[in-house]
């Protein structure tokens, strides 16, 4: 582990128990619990406990902090993950006894965890470790991962990730105005590989819009495969049907990625004007061939992360339109991109499923996917439930 950032999330978990105390919330709901009779002080205690973990530092936590976290054992007594234990333990409400005996055992492997954490951040620090923070308090950061199943510890391999990727970050810093320049990076973790780069928050809210879009691409997908699936088995549709089926699924999802590509170019934060149309078809042409790229390496264990700057300091009133305007929007995208760090965790953790859509099709696949006759019986999918029938 990178001991800089260790430090730091060693400190952070620190600080939140000195700001929230933590520790005497978790006490105080098991003295209710063991005083039976307390009734309606139960939902009190559990409120001010959720309210004080809601605001927790860890619920932003991008998938290579949240690794840290899981590398020291701490995970599960952080954050919105230590009110979830909770809450499941107090799900045994009628029996009281049972809470507490539960709360106990949690209230003690904590002390002992914070007992640990103070001496281990203690020891780093009389190392001379300084913990770790962002170089440029104006640009955020963009870290991926290339695990060991992705890479087999091959440097070819590492090698074509990195390029790839890097020809998605150049093409977007030149639609921001950056010009065509390289990703640069700032620091690498071993192992399995974590790549960090510095990047403006217009390039973060470009990175976070693929992200979310590929995402919820990938699960429309499912949803639709789900669909033909339960309509075969339901309905034992014929095989040419299905096959014409799986065809347009094919179809969608390669719409959908020239949908994000279309879109991405409307960005406010894409700043420069494309003078013709051939050199916005050669964009276009190298934002396709770049996000397909992270959608065949995402869908073999690559992560992406996302971090966005710090918000800037709250305006004086006598500001100018124009400042306010600037302030507002640096507030909105730092929320666009704070809006996909639990999409980033998501992935980080195998539940986003990308496979579907690396299999399009070529011209002479689709072509007759939309001359063929419709099919005899129709394709009613209403009663499933969970669809998302929005491809746009």
């Amino acid at each position: 582990m990178d001991l800089q950032k260790t430090l730091k999330v060693l400190k952070e978990i620190l600080e939140e128990e000195k700001d929230f105390e933590v520790q005497n919330l978790l006490t105080k709901l098991r003295e209710v619990y063991q005083q039976s009779a307390a009734g309606n002080v139960i939902p009190e205690a559990m409120e001010m406990l959720k309210a004080a973990l809601t605001n927790s530092k860890f619920n932003d936590f991008v998938p290579s902090e949240v690794k840290i976290l899981e590398t020291l054992g701490a995970k599960e007594f952080v954050g919105s993950w230590l009110f979830e234990k909770v809450e499941a333990t107090a799900q045994n409400s009628y029996h009281p006894n049972l809470v507490v005996e539960e709360l106990n055992k949690l209230i003690q492997r904590r002390t002992e965890l914070i007992n640990q954490v103070t001496k281990s951040s203690e020891s780093l620090s009389a190392l001379g470790v300084i913990a770790g923070e962002e170089d440029d308090s104006e640009k955020g950061q963009i870290g991926i991962l290339l695990p060991q199943s992705l890479t087999q510890d091959q440097l070819p391999e590492v090698t074509k990730r990195l390029e790839e990727w890097n020809r998605l970050i150049k093409t977007l810093h030149e639609l921001c105005g950056e010009g065509a320049t390289d990703a640069k990076i700032s620091g690498v973790s071993k192992g399995s590989i974590w790549v960090f780069s510095p990047e403006t928050l217009q390039c973060l809210a470009l990175v976070a819009f693929i992200i979310r879009q590929l995402t919820a691409a990938a699960k429309d997908r499912q949803d639709m495969e789900f669909a033909r699936q339960k309509y075969e088995n339901e309905w034992r549709a014929d095989k040419e049907l299905s096959e014409r089926l799986r065809k347009l699924e094919k179809e969608l999802a390669m719409n959908k990625i020239e949908a994000i590509v279309e879109e991405l170019l409307e960005k406010e934060e894409v700043t420069i004007t494309l003078q013709d149309d051939a050199a916005k078809n050669d964009v276009k042409q190298r934002l396709r061939n770049a996000i397909n790229d992270l959608t065949s390496s995402m869908d073999k264990g690559m992560v992406v992360e996302v971090k966005p700057p710090k918000p800037p300091e709250k305006l004086s009133p006598d500001e100018t339109d124009e400042a306010k305007k600037k302030h507002e929007l640096i507030n909105e995208r730092i929320k666009t991109v704070r809006g996909v760090i639990g999409i980033t965790r998501d992935i980080a953790s195998g539940l986003i499923d990308f496979s579907k859509l690396l299999a399009l099709p070529g011209p002479e696949e689709t072509a007759d996917v939309t001359s063929a006759p419709p099919p005899t019986t129709p394709l009613d999918v209403s009663d499933v439930d969970g669809i998302n029938t929005n491809i746009g």
